[in-house]
């Protein structure tokens, strides 16, 4: 199997993200198992180009880079509407640890008096 430059530099990429992703990057069991599924997925497409031409002529899409740039987005639409409301979540923990703060150290000014 010849492998052209860009194929070389691409599977050197995302096995430098994996490495990086599992080495410094704490997560749920269920979170490296999907990380892993996508990164091998990714060496896989770059290796095998025709295997995702094959598959977007399955599923009726002109080009195998069409159907992975589709895919691209969903995948990137469903992180967006993860981290957001993980956002949302970290908001509200904060907004309730403040005002527990403010709370308390009312309560120690009014002792104090």
């Amino acid at each position: 199997m010849h492998l052209a430059i860009i194929q070389f530099v691409l599977v050197i990429g995302i096995l430098m993200t994996m490495f990086f992703y599992f080495v410094f990057l704490r997560s749920p069991f269920l979170d490296r198992m999907l990380a892993m599924f996508v990164f091998l997925l990714a060496i896989l497409t770059i290796l095998f180009p025709d295997v995702s031409q094959q598959l977007a002529n399955l599923v009726g899409v002109t080009r195998g880079v069409d159907l992975v740039i589709y895919l691209g987005m969903l995948g990137f639409f469903f992180l967006l509407i993860m981290f957001y409301s993980k956002i949302l979540k970290v908001e509200s923990s904060l907004t309730k640890l403040a005002r527990e703060i403010a709370i308390r150290e009312g309560t120690e000014l009014k002792k104090e008096e």
